[in-house]
């Protein structure tokens, strides 16, 4: 089929009239229940009973508040079933929360093509509230509904430009998630204004108190302006809302390494945190987000781990300083001043790494750390339908060699066994010591095949690995174990599964003599087709395998790219190969039948299995990543990349063409010629 070239987003080159927003038929506006209750808040002489009188004319916002009351938020002993006592236990203020987080997370729910931005919106703003609520219990001062509340709408001006000029706020956002830069920086160069004013003006519509709206205009204050944005001597609700603004863009924005020195010198100035109280004020916030996300309709497993955030904001700090010092000093010394400062911010993470994330005695990953990766790992499986694989190895005679050189030796030879693991590993791979002898191997992107040749690659490496005592040779060899598994669509135990599997196939292989290595694969015959299909004809085998480009080429380029994190309907949208409401269609029928997204769309017959293999190449393997991977090499030219792609596109379903010719800008050039499978590479069918 015949694919359309691939036309960049053009910048604004106008900026937009404000009153476009303020006459706008689609500016939100709130609805009656959530103005009285708004009333009623500002309101010294109201009581309890006029807002329970108010939420009870209410239904949808009723049944919010009995499910909130009864859920681990809030840890009541008993149900509650009367809206009244709900309402007495809740308070005005948290009611008056729900009610608005009820009407703003519909539009945050929105499906389309702005939907992600919605979802993004609506995530930092509970990310917001959920800061500043934890601040609030940490003060002790029963602030913390007023403080929810108030960071709940710090961005309401993203929803309301999200909703009247929908194109142009579009193009900011695609400039934003290109740009290490401030949000607000891009509104005001492309439109003229931004968020922060759009949210004070309609807060202040709303009737808000002055002091909310006030602060909504200028709660991103830049690094350089925090000595004069808020007074430390000021109210606590500004200064709250301002550290809390600041960990909103930590989790949600873009410029990490600048919202992170700005979250730091505010946690600094305003709350007296070091680096380590900031840290875990991070983590406490991270898990009462997991708490309050289900309550609020977030998608808070977005949000990354506070500690890898950290280490990636520091890393790009130290990169603007390197930056920074090429503009200054001579050549050689601010390289070495970039070096140093990028070293001492490493080191000084690597020793609070070292304290919480690795085994003391081997310095590998610990059996907590593995915990969580694995945790982590089974819900990118399960939403993603990816693979999950892991090795499990146990020393053999350990003990015998414990007892008869001592466990100093003993140790020396779970130091010198972890170090041979990690000499065979890939970088992506996570080595973890899981108790004694025994040690785990989380593999990134497994496959049966390739689980077998790294157990093996491991045990050989031990196997020839020369252990000494007092000059005498000692032979050690290692058992393995391995398992690999696809979990379905609500299949939550894989985790637990798999390990039992590795497990017991790693007592096989000491039962049958030891210094072996047993597999065993719990996909089903269908899965495992799927993914030899899957696996065969992505756009790096196939560069390998017409010849284009040699595997050490691909395979450094590989390292470099990640998979896609949209869901498979949403790139099947994306590709037109469905339109939203077959999605919606295929949803509905999955809560049914608890099928695989595939699997529905192959009964409904929506979808064929080869545009279901594309789609799950194209989640697997993004090919504008892999793109300017091979294309930093420098080893093809742009336009060979171009005609290389069409080939393959040729080759594949409708799929593979939409996406790459929608998604690969590295590849295009500014002639308005395409250039064509005649430059030497044939659209073969690698199937």
């Amino acid at each position: 089929m015949a694919c359309s070239p691939y036309i960049p987003l053009q910048p604004v080159e106008t900026m937009i009239d404000p009153e476009t927003i303020w006459t706008s038929k689609h500016l939100p506006t709130l609805p009656t229940v959530a103005v009285e209750l708004l009333k009623l808040r500002n309101d010294p002489e109201s009581g309890i009973a006029e807002v329970q009188a108010l939420v009870r004319n209410d239904p949808a916002i009723s049944a919010k508040i009995l499910k909130a009351v009864n859920s681990t938020f809030f840890g009541v002993s008993s149900q509650v079933t009367s809206l009244e006592r709900a309402v007495g236990l809740l308070g005005g203020t948290y009611v008056t929360s729900l009610a608005l987080s009820f009407y703003l997370s519909k539009h945050a729910s929105t499906t389309g093509t702005l939907s992600e931005y919605y979802a993004r919106y609506w995530l930092q703003s509970v990310v917001q509230a959920t800061a500043a609520e934890t601040l609030g219990r940490r003060a002790k001062q029963r602030m913390e509904s007023e403080l929810f509340l108030s960071g709940l709408l710090l961005d309401l001006g993203r929803l309301a430009m999200l909703k009247a000029i929908p194109d142009e706020y579009q193009a900011v956002m695609t400039t934003a998630a290109t740009q290490p830069r401030d949000l607000y920086e891009i509104e005001r160069e492309q439109l003229g204004f931004d968020h922060m004013e759009i949210g004070a003006k309609l807060a202040e519509t709303w009737e808000l108190p002055e002091t909310l709206w006030t602060f909504i205009r200028s709660h991103h204050a830049p690094v350089e302006e925090l000595e004069t944005s808020v007074d430390p001597s000021a109210n606590s609700l500004e200064r709250a809302l301002a550290l809390a603004a600041c960990v909103g863009d930590f989790f949600c924005a873009n410029n990490l390494g600048i919202a992170y020195e700005r979250l730091q010198k505010r946690a600094a100035r305003d709350y007296g945190m070091d680096e380590q109280g900031l840290g875990e004020f991070l983590n406490e916030v991270r898990a009462r987000i997991e708490v309050v996300a289900d309550q609020f309709s977030a998608q808070a497993n977005q949000l990354e781990d506070p500690a890898e955030l950290m280490a990636e904001a520091s890393e790009q700090l130290a990169n603007l300083v390197m930056q920074e010092s090429v503009a200054n000093l001579h050549a050689t010394a601010r390289h070495e001043a970039a070096v140093q400062a990028k070293h001492d911010l490493e080191s000084q993470h690597h020793e609070l790494q070292q304290q919480s994330q690795y085994d003391r005695l081997t310095t590998v990953f610990n059996r907590a750390y593995f915990d969580e990766a694995l945790d982590a790992e089974v819900g990118r499986c399960v939403q993603n339908a990816h693979p999950l694989g892991l090795i499990f190895c146990d020393i053999d005679q350990f003990k015998q060699a414990n007892d008869t050189y001592g466990h100093q030796f003993g140790d020396h030879i779970l130091k010198q066994v972890a170090a041979a693991f990690l000499e065979v590993l890939r970088p992506d791979d996570i080595l973890a010591r899981y108790g004694g002898d025994e040690f785990v191997v989380l593999v990134s992107n497994p496959t049966l095949k390739g689980l077998k040749k790294l157990a093996e690659r491991i045990r050989l490496r031990v196997e020839t690995e020369q252990f000494e005592f007092d000059g005498c040779p000692v032979t050690i060899c290692v058992s393995l174990g391995a398992a690999l598994d696809i979990p379905g669509r609500n299949c939550v135990d894989v985790g637990d599964r798999v390990i039992a599997a590795a497990d017991q196939e790693m007592y096989k292989a000491k039962h049958d003599g030891g210094n072996r290595s047993q597999v065993r694969s719990l996909i089903s015959e269908s899965s495992a087709l799927l993914e030899q299909l899957v696996t065969n004809n992505r756009f790096s085998r196939w560069l390998v395998a017409q010849h284009v480009l040699d595997i050490p080429v691909v395979s450094r380029a590989l390292l470099q790219v990640t998979g896609q994190k949209a869901k498979i309907g949403q790139l099947a949208v994306s590709c037109k190969v469905l339109r939203s409401v077959d999605v919606q269609t295929i949803l509905a029928e999955q809560e049914c039948t608890g099928e695989r997204f595939g699997e529905v769309a192959l009964r409904l017959e929506l979808l064929n299995e080869d545009q279901i293999v594309d789609l799950l190449i194209l989640q697997r393997e993004d090919p504008s990543a892999l793109l300017q991977a091979i294309a930093s090499q420098e080893i093809l030219s742009s336009v060979e990349l171009q005609c290389a792609l069409e080939a393959y596109a040729t080759s594949r379903t409708d799929v593979i063409c939409s996406e790459f010719f929608a998604a690969s800008p590295a590849t295009h050039q500014t002639t308005d010629s395409v250039p064509s499978p005649s430059c030497g590479i044939a659209p073969t069918d690698p199937r």
